[in-house]
């Protein structure tokens, strides 16, 4: 169920994710499932997991933006996109995956929230390479179906009557 946070509250709450002092201990976590568990327990993370198209649409520029950057605050965003089972979360991250875009951790978080999107079962040690699969796959067809509807249907010239 959604909460419907304000957009201030939304930015209120990246911004205090962004601090060095609140999200330093992920990159001393020395597995995925560690990283998880310390992002779990961050504060705000877990109404900005189960909020709506606002929250979903501030993580995805967030991870598309220069907040990027921030190993650590991309890592949360993409934790918490893992609760977003959209379209658009799904063709973001399979882009994003199919540029590798993402490096250590930040892949394997990728990964799993693009296959939780894509409603695809998985083992967390098998995420990489089945999201990296089934993106490519993704993408491929998205960019083909873009190419059709730009280059339209082959209409037959119709007879003046």
């Amino acid at each position: 169920m959604t909460q419907n946070i304000s957009h201030e509250m939304i930015e209120i709450a990246i911004a205090r994710l962004a601090d060095p002092r609140v999200n330093t201990a992920i990159q001393l976590a020395s597995t995925s499932y560690v990283t998880k568990q310390i992002i779990e327990g961050l504060p705000g993370v877990k109404e900005l997991a189960s909020d709506g198209p606002e929250v979903e649409e501030a993580m995805l520029q967030l991870i598309a933006g220069e907040e990027s950057r921030q190993r650590n605050l991309t890592a949360i965003a993409l934790y918490i996109l893992g609760s977003y089972k959209s379209e658009r979360v799904k063709l973001t991250l399979a882009r994003m995956i199919v540029s590798e875009s993402f490096t250590g951790v930040r892949t394997q978080l990728a990964a799993e929230s693009f296959l939780k999107a894509a409603r695809i079962d998985y083992e967390p040690e098998d995420a990489i390479r089945l999201a990296r699969h089934e993106a490519h796959q993704l993408v491929s067809y998205a960019d083909e179906q873009i190419s059709t509807k730009r280059e339209g249907p082959e209409e037959e010239p119709q007879e003046r009557r």
